[in-house]
C-alpha cells in the first residue's frame, strides 16, 4: 500500500493508523487460531480495522485529483499491489497448498482469479474502478454519487449472489466506497479538523461514540460486521460503525507519541498482511507442543495470553524479515526506487 504520490516528509501518523490496523489483523487470524468462548476479542475492532486500510488508502490516492493521472496511478497500482500480489502467492502457493489441504492447481486458479489474498484484490480492483471514475470527473458531487451508487451495487451483489466473485468484484464496490471517504478527508481535511479538534478530548468522545454503538449493537441490533463474508444484518450501520472507529483510530495516531515499531509495520503492511498467516501457521506447532506439556486447566486459564503470545511471536519472526527485503531486495515489495532502477537497466523508457 505503498503510495507514489506521498509528500517528502511522510505522513507519520497514516503510518502509525496503518500500523494499528495492522495488528489487529494479525490479532484477528491469532483469535481464530486460538478462539476464547468467554470473550470475543475481535469484535472490539472487527467493524474497522480492514475498512481503516480502505479509508487511508483513499486519503493517499492523490495529492492533487484536479491533476490526477490515470497512467500514473495504474503504474502505481501496478508496482504497488498487483506485483506484490503475484510476487507473495507465488511464493507461499505450494506451501499454502499443503497446509490447507487443497490441490497445487486449486492453488494456481485462485491467484489467476484473484481468490489469493482478497483484501489485497479487492483493494486493487477497487482503486481501478475509482481511478477511471476520477479519469472522467474532476466533479465531487458526480464523485460522491458515483460511491452511492458502488455503495448500492455492493449491497444488491451480495444479495443476489453472496458467492465471491473473480477478482473480489463484490467486494470492491464495499471498497470504493471507504476510498471515496478518505478522498474527500484528505481534500477537506482542514475543515473537518476545525469542527473535530485534534487532542486528546475529541479521541476520548470517539472511544466513547464507538464503545456506545457496539454495546448497542451488542444488546440489540446484532449486525455481523465480518467484511470478508458480507453478512450484514444492517448494511447501512456497518458503514457507520466503520468511519466512527477508522476516525477514533485516526485521532489516537494523532494525538498520542508515535510507535516506531507500529510505523514500520505500517510502512510495510502489505507485506506483513502476506507473511503473517503463513508465519502463524508454523508458529503454533511449536506453540501448540508447548502448551501440551502443561495441565489442561492451566492451558484453559491462559486464553487470551495464548492469543498475545501467537501475536508476540509472528511480529518478532517477521519483522526481520520484512527488513531484509525493504533493505536488500526492495523490488518485491514494489519500491518505485528499485522499479525505476530496473527499467533503466532494461532501457525501458518507463517512470514508475
Amino acid at each position: 500500500m505503498k503510495s507514489d504520490i506521498l509528500p517528502v516528509k511522510r505522513k507519520q501518523w497514516v503510518d502509525y493508523v496503518r500500523g494499528i490496523s495492522m495488528l489487529l489483523v494479525i490479532l484477528y487470524h491469532a483469535e481464530y487460531i486460538y478462539p476464547v468462548a468467554s470473550f470475543d476479542i475481535c469484535r472490539l475492532f472487527s467493524s474497522f480495522f480492514l475498512a481503516s486500510f480502505f479509508i487511508i488508502s483513499g486519503y493517499l490516492f492523490t495529492s492533487d485529483y484536479k491533476t490526477f493521472s490515470l497512467g500514473k496511478k495504474l503504474k502505481s497500482i501496478f508496482r504497488g499491489i498487483v506485483w506484490p500480489y503475484l510476487v507473495f502467492t507465488l511464493i507461499i502457493w505450494i506451501p499454502k497448498a499443503f497446509f490447507n489441504g487443497t490441490t497445487v492447481l486449486q492453488g494456481l486458479r485462485d491467484i489467476a482469479l484473484g481468490w489469493a489474498s482478497w483484501f489485497v484484490v479487492a483493494l486493487a480492483v477497487g482503486e481501478l474502478m475509482f481511478a477511471l471514475c476520477l479519469k472522467y470527473t474532476k466533479n465531487l458531487k458526480i464523485i460522491i454519487a458515483f460511491a452511492v451508487f458502488s455503495l448500492f451495487i455492493g449491497y444488491i451483489i451480495k444479495e443476489i449472489y453472496p458467492m465471491r466473485l473473480p477478482y473480489y468484484i463484490d467486494r470492491a464496490f464495499i471498497v470504493i466506497v471507504f476510498l471515496v471517504i478518505g478522498f474527500l478527508y484528505r481534500i477537506y481535511e482542514d475543515k473537518i479538523h476545525q469542527l473535530i479538534k485534534i487532542n486528546y478530548y475529541s479521541l476520548l468522545f470517539f472511544i466513547i461514540l464507538y464503545t456506545l454503538l457496539e454495546y448497542l449493537d451488542y444488546r440489540y441490533l446484532h449486525i455481523a460486521d465480518n467484511f470478508h463474508t458480507l453478512e450484514y444484518n444492517h448494511y447501512l450501520l456497518f458503514y457507520i460503525y466503520a468511519i466512527v472507529g477508522t476516525m477514533m483510530v485516526i485521532l489516537f495516531a494523532r494525538v498520542v507519541s508515535t510507535s516506531r515499531f507500529l510505523c514500520f509495520v505500517g510502512q510495510n503492511s502489505l507485506v506483513f498482511y502476506f507473511l503473517n498467516s503463513g508465519g502463524m501457521k508454523l508458529l503454533t506447532l511449536p506453540i501448540n507442543k508447548l502448551l501440551a506439556c502443561l495441565p489442561e486447566n492451566i492451558v484453559n486459564y491462559l486464553g487470551v495470553l495464548r492469543i498475545i503470545l501467537l501475536v508476540v511471536c509472528v511480529c518478532m519472526c517477521i519483522t526481520p524479515i520484512v527488513w531484509l527485503i525493504e533493505h536488500y531486495c526492495p523490488i518485491i515489495i514494489g519500491d518505485k526506487a528499485a522499479f525505476n532502477r530496473l527499467a533503466k537497466k532494461l532501457h525501458l523508457k518507463i517512470s514508475f
